[in-house]
């Protein structure tokens, strides 16, 4: 009896308790301890909805995910539905990232909102210091590794090739590969599609 209990309240505080304890935590450690424990938990869309993120419908988010630079909220963040992230992904929040429905985001990329380079006297003068945030737009694909810099919105089912570094617009249903990212292809919409590029 008592070890059935013991499982139960186990598998209830697994599953829901987070809901109570994480906002403690962010009282006694701060949301950037909140930040890294999305990574590694089973959960990650609840507590990013938790903390103000707008997660659509099945929206999968593999482990060890990256928060980066969330200061008060997770409210930078905006997933449409059905997009996949995948793992060791960074999401850098000093900006809005939005991202829109059928996105798939490949393993290890980098979606980049700001610029720190501690005290260079660069900064402001070579280097912005305004945050403009990243968006991706419907049916987009970022292949592993690709960086995606702050200020860049991808157009409607664009792809970024592995590795690439896109610090510039892409075009809807255009390819771009390489560093500095470059346009390599251009895809014909699916037949029957109302949006044409």
């Amino acid at each position: 009896m008592i070890l059935s209990f013991i499982r139960s309240t186990h598998a209830w505080l697994v599953q829901r308790g987070y809901r109570l304890l994480l906002p403690l935590a962010v009282r006694l450690w701060g949301l950037p301890w909140v930040a890294g424990f999305v990574g590694r938990c089973r959960f990650p869309k609840d507590v990013l909805r938790l903390f103000g993120a707008e997660i659509g419908e099945e929206v999968w988010i593999e482990p060890l995910v990256i928060i980066h630079a969330a200061t008060d909220s997770f409210a930078n963040l905006h997933l449409g539905n059905r997009v996949f992230v995948g793992k060791e992904t960074i999401l850098d929040l000093t900006a809005a990232i939005h991202i829109g429905d059928d996105v798939g985001i490949g393993m290890r990329c980098n979606l980049i909102t700001h610029l720190n380079l501690g005290t260079t006297p660069l900064m402001g003068t070579a280097y912005s210091l305004e945050a403009r945030g990243i968006s991706l737009e419907d049916g987009c694909v970022v292949a592993t590794g690709a960086t995606i810099l702050d200020g860049v919105r991808l157009g409607r089912c664009s792809m970024v090739a592995a590795g690439a570094v896109v610090s510039q617009d892409v075009a809807p249903y255009f390819v771009v590969a390489g560093n500095p990212a470059r346009v390599v292809k251009r895809l014909e919409p699916p037949p029957g599609s109302s949006k044409t590029p």
